[in-house]
């Protein structure tokens, strides 16, 4: 093996043990500190009060909480305890207050006249580019594909059944934080967080299986 191929080797290493834990949405002994700081930023007044100089600090990209108790001679069991007790105040799904599940459709008109004929009710918005459906807590939304690829700047080729499959709409306190965790955890973004011309702002990312994930704020 090569001097290349040792420092490629080394780095890939260091990259699996940097995300460790925080993809599972798991706090472990493995879970990396850059990671959990801006995935969690919940986190940080925690490690502040303990004086422990990991915000903002290079190498807390490359160490892990286990890494971090060894230097500061720390109870690691003790300190995650810490750390999910003050993630406990912290953006949850259970704070999402409006949640919608958006069809892309090749032919919105005939899409709208299938499903309102399926669930026997009138579509609460009928317009072109959108449709909605109010399901009790939920929404069902129908868009055109056209739509999806101009929102996002990209060929209508590129959002073909077999990319994108169809979208999770979260409307949510801090979007930021939560687009930041599905990129943490590995989804792909493809429009970091800004105003859109409906008045929310939006950030949107997509998982392995092809599904976009959008987190929005209304802008008052």
């Amino acid at each position: 093996m090569n001097s290349d191929d040792r420092v490629s080797k080394s780095r890939s290493n260091l990259t699996a043990k940097r995300d460790e834990g925080i993809v599972s949405g798991r706090i472990t002994p493995k879970t990396n500190l850059h990671q959990l700081l801006a995935s969690w930023p919940a986190a940080i007044p925690l490690f502040n009060k303990k004086l422990l100089a990991c915000v903002g600090c290079e190498m807390a990209k490359f160490e892990t909480l286990e890494d971090l108790a060894c230097n500061y001679d720390l109870d690691l069991v003790s300190l995650i305890q810490e750390i999910n007790s003050s993630l406990s105040n912290s953006p949850g799904l259970e704070l999402i207050p409006s949640a919608q599940f958006i069809l892309y459709v090749s032919d919105q008109q005939r899409s709208t006249d299938f499903y309102a004929y399926v669930l026997g009710i009138d579509p609460r918005l009928n317009v072109p580019g959108m449709t909605e459906f109010e399901l009790g807590d939920w929404v069902l939304g129908i868009m055109p594909r056209a739509n999806i690829a101009r929102l996002l700047s990209i060929p209508v080729s590129d959002t073909s059944e077999h990319v994108f499959q169809g979208e999770n709409y979260w409307v949510v306190e801090d979007p930021q934080i939560f687009h930041h965790r599905a990129i943490s955890a590995g989804a792909r973004e493809l429009s970091g967080l800004s105003l859109r011309d409906w008045g929310y702002q939006v950030a949107y990312c997509m998982d392995s299986d092809g599904y976009v994930i959008a987190f929005a704020k209304r802008v008052p």
